[in-house]
């Protein structure tokens, strides 16, 4: 359903600058509190503070597969996500494929705060991805650090 509102506009290659700005964000960010535990939604997960007062951090990262190399991206993605859950500061790690084009992959992940993320991004498991998806792409990824303002 989100697919379908947002679809159009994110997939078609002539909206580029659509897609440059993350209009999915918003959405990705309803279906994050959506698909959250109720505990979240009732301690004021809304205001993108964790309890010690740190803002959380909120990372968008699309990807595109190079034609042919769907599957492995996909696997890259899978093999990924478990390690990178279970680390401490990891809130949440969640994975999509767009219906409209099965080339573009977004990773929607929550951090406790900056600190977490930025251990994150220097573990083996993150590197050994990086590395092995940067192979599979045909353009750069594209990662946006955010924190919830409203």
């Amino acid at each position: 359903m989100l697919s379908n509102v947002f679809g159009d506009l994110l997939d078609d290659p002539r909206n580029l600058r659509a897609q440059k700005t993350f209009l999915l964000l918003p959405g990705l960010l309803y279906l994050h509190w959506l698909l959250g535990s109720p505990a979240d939604r009732e301690e004021g997960g809304e205001s993108g503070k964790s309890m010690e007062g740190a803002a959380e951090q909120f990372v968008f990262v699309k990807l595109r597969a190079r034609e042919g190399e769907e599957k492995a991206v996909e696997e890259a993605l899978r093999e990924v996500a478990g390690p990178s859950r279970e680390e401490p500061g990891c809130i949440s790690f969640h994975v999509f494929r767009s219906v409209r084009d099965p080339r573009l992959f977004y990773i929607h992940s929550r951090w406790e705060d900056e600190s977490a993320f930025q251990k994150h991004a220097v573990l083996a498991h993150t590197e050994r991805f990086l590395r092995k998806v940067d192979a599979l792409v045909d353009q750069p990824r594209e990662v946006a650090r955010t924190e919830m303002i409203a």
